[in-house]
């Protein structure tokens, strides 16, 4: 789970926040992003997106989210917001030596 419940200080509020590994995941997965397509800002109103997503898993157990690779392509400026992506397309698979994530991006 990459969200978790932290509390404010000063309010005592409740909050859900990135966990930690998250965070880290995100740092790691923004530095494997090929410097040719970062900052390339895809994506607007006038030209949404389709996301074809494959997800090579080690094992069965993990359940098929990618709503934190869309906040990483984001933080690396290979889309401009994820809103933009109108449409999904996702596959989880399993491959245990070498687990990764390939994304396709197309213009609508």
């Amino acid at each position: 789970n990459s969200r978790e419940i932290s509390f404010n200080r000063r309010t005592g509020k409740r909050f859900s926040r990135k966990s930690d590994e998250a965070l880290r995941f995100m740092q790691d997965a923004v530095l494997q992003v090929p410097p040719e397509y970062r900052n390339l800002a895809l994506g607007s109103t006038e030209t949404p997106l389709r996301a074809n997503v494959s997800v090579f898993y080690r094992s069965a157990r993990s359940d098929l989210d990618t709503s934190l690779l869309y906040d990483c392509l984001q933080l690396a400026g290979v889309i401009s917001n994820d809103r933009y992506i109108f449409e999904h397309h996702e596959w989880k698979h399993i491959d245990k030596l070498v687990p990764r994530i390939e994304v396709i991006l197309e213009e609508l």
